[in-house]
This record gives structure tokens, sequence and C-alpha cells, in this order.
């Protein structure tokens, strides 16, 4: 059987979690389809990673070029016989379905809590999704959370699956797996993410200046636009107990060196970072919003972030019991299974299948 051209369209090939998603899905499905990647603009730091892949800028100067540049991605999509456009993320959706010809199949992937991010952001987002969203289009949402926030302010008007994301294999490796042994009254904890408003870091500052009497630590892996501000009231509330630790390559090594993962994020379309965490023993301690609560069930603590007074009470009641964080240990680790990447694979090469039905 003649493999499909799949075209990728996203907004940069820089480090985050679509695009480190899309360059996985690629190394993944690479044998069954054959992919094509177009990116808005730079950075292009996964490039490298997309060996034998051609890979296309299209050179996107802003929103007064979503015309020119949806001509420029229908002479691409035309010239490379292309099958499916694949978009992830919000602007390469709206230039992927203006530029896309109706014979070819057309997938978007919601990677996010619209409402809260795009729409927030413009309302004039919100319109141009409903515009532009028809029903030939095939939508694909990261979590049953993602979705049901499209549902609401949106509407679903055609074919639409929830594809999870998945744990990359070395967080399974078990020189990467976390001892069973947690130690009482002394805590170590971790936190992933890019420093953004959505993940919410300044809540666990204002936590852990209450805390600093005790033997517990944070760290933070990440980078973004809010690190000197962070930086800063790290430094104006002497946290000597918290650290930002900028970027990090090799998460599934570092993780195991601490005794629990700490998100406190806003929302999450799907957070892949906790179930990482759970994936080598980590115990997991979350923001009490909808897609953590799908993604972890039961096999996390979660608390409220209108009251950082729960998060200290939580965090020292496992301090005080290192039993509690044994059992959630197990408990996260057997979930994190259910995470592996022949599940995804089969889903989105349903999700592929399907549009030729």
């Amino acid at each position: 059987m003649t493999k499909k051209n799949v075209l990728c369209l996203i907004g940069s090939l820089g480090v985050g979690g679509a695009e480190v998603l899309l360059v996985n899905t690629i190394k993944l499905l690479n044998a069954k389809y054959n992919f094509i990647v177009v990116y808005l603009n730079n950075p292009d730091t996964l490039l490298a990673q997309l060996s034998g892949v051609e890979a296309i800028n299209l050179n996107f100067k802003g929103k007064l070029d979503i015309f020119s540049s949806s001509q420029r991605l229908k002479k691409i999509i035309s010239d490379r016989k292309v099958d499916i456009v694949h978009a992830h993320l919000y602007w390469p959706t709206l230039i992927g379905r203006l530029g896309t010809p109706k014979k070819v199949k057309f997938v978007f992937t919601v990677h996010s809590i619209l409402s809260q991010d795009a729409f927030s952001a413009n309302k004039l987002s919100l319109l141009a999704e409903k515009l532009t969203y028809s029903q030939n289009q095939v939508a694909v949402f990261v979590s049953n959370a993602a979705r049901e926030d499209y549902r609401k302010y949106v509407g679903l008007k055609g074919a639409n699956y929830v594809v999870n994301n998945f744990i990359a294999d070395d967080f399974y490796l078990p020189e990467n797996k976390r001892g069973p042994e947690f130690l009482p009254q002394s805590l170590k904890l971790v936190s992933v993410g890019n420093l953004k408003e959505a993940k919410n870091f300044p809540f666990l500052l204002a936590a852990f200046e209450k805390l600093k009497e005790y033997k517990i630590t944070l760290d933070i892996y990440g980078e973004g636009h809010l690190r000197d501000e962070l930086q800063r009231q790290i430094n104006e509330k002497g946290l000597h107990n918290v650290r930002l630790c900028g970027s990090a390559n090799n998460v599934p090594e570092i993780l195991k060196n601490y005794d629990m993962f700490i998100i406190s994020s806003i929302y999450e379309g799907f957070a892949l970072a906790p179930l990482e965490a759970m994936a080598v023993g980590l115990p997991c301690m979350l923001s009490d919003i909808p897609s953590l609560h799908e993604v972890a069930g039961t096999s996390a603590l979660f608390f409220d972030l209108k009251d950082d007074t729960e998060f200290n009470e939580k965090v020292l009641e496992v301090y005080n019991n290192p039993e509690r964080l044994a059992f959630l240990s197990k408990e996260g680790y057997e979930k994190a299974k259910k995470y592996r990447k022949v599940v995804f694979e089969e889903a989105l090469s349903n999700v592929y299948n399907n549009c030729f039905l």
C-alpha cells in the first residue's frame, strides 16, 4: 500500500509541549506515512531531530500575512501531493484551514484549554475559530477537558477524537526509576514547565515563603519570559528553599533525585510532566483543575489554587508521612503505564485512516 503524504503544520520548531509531541509523533509513525513539516517561523531548535524529513519555514510575518501565508501553504500542498494536513495550535490551524484545498483531508489538534488561552487573549480569535471550522474537518483533542471546553465555546461539527500524549521510553528505564524509600521530615520537591503565566509559579513562591523553617526545598526546571520576575520574587522573599534551575535535557535522570513533583497550573490541555514524574516513581501534588484530574485520577494529591494554606497543609502532611509518599509513588507508577507510545500510535493511526473511509 502506498504511504499517505502527511503535512504537519505548526508555529515553530522551538522546544514546547506541542512541538516535542510533533517531533516524537513523526519518529513514531515515519514508517507508516511520508511526513513533511511546515512551520510558521523560527525558532527551529528541534529541526536537527527531523533527520530525513523535509521541513519548510513559511516565513509567517504576523496577522497581516495570514492570507499570503495560506496561499504559500496551498502551493506547498499542491507541489508535494499532500493527502492530509495536520495542524497544531491556534494560528497554524487558522492558516491551514484557509490554505488547504477541499480535496485534501484536514486534521487539527487542540493542545490547550482555548477559552483560557487563545480566546481569552483575543476575543476575535473565538469568532475566527467559529467561522473557519467546518464539518469536513477532523478535530483531535489532547484531553477530554480540552474537548469539553471546545464544545462549550465553539461547538463540535464533525468527526472528533481524544488522543492523549505519550510518555517517552526513557522515563520507564530501570536506571531512571526512583527508589522506594522516603525519609521523614525531609522533602525535595521539583517542578518542570515553561516559566509563563499559565504555570502559576508565583503561587508556589508565596506558599514556600511560609515553609522556610522546614527541611523542604523546591527546584524549578524550565525557561521562559517570566524568569527574571520569578528570580526577583525569590530574592525579595528570601526564599533560600527555592531555586530556578534552567532548562534540562535529561529530565528522567533528574526526577529520580526528588521526593515529589509539583504543578500549580491554572489550566492545562494535557499535562505530560506529572505523568513523566509518575513513570519514574515520583508521587505528585497537582492543582485542582479538570485536565489534571483526568490524567492522574486518584493517584495524586490535589490542592486548591485559591488557598495556599491548604497547599502547605498537604505538603506538611507528606513531610511527616513517608508511607503516604510511598503509596502515591506506587499508584502513580501504575497510572503512568496507560500512556505508552503504542496506545498513542494506534489512536493517531486510526484518526488518519478514518479520514479515507
